[in-house]
């Protein structure tokens, strides 16, 4: 919808497609710094992920 023109302006663009959207020339991109955090919360009563060093795996993994 960006690159089409259907929008004046978008927010929480994923940043897979920032670099994409620079290289058009009708764009302007505008990054601006954000206090946004998102969170996984996982149930480690259960199954695999009641193992601490799964846990610590899935930890080193996202980090």
């Amino acid at each position: 919808m960006v690159q089409k023109g259907e929008l004046d302006a978008a927010i929480l663009v994923p940043f897979s497609r920032i670099e994409n959207l620079k290289k058009n020339p009708d764009l302007v991109v505008h990054l601006d710094p954000s206090t946004r955090e998102d969170h996984l919360l996982i149930n480690h009563e259960h199954g695999a992920l009641a193992k601490p060093e799964v846990r610590q795996a899935l930890d080193m993994a996202i980090d």
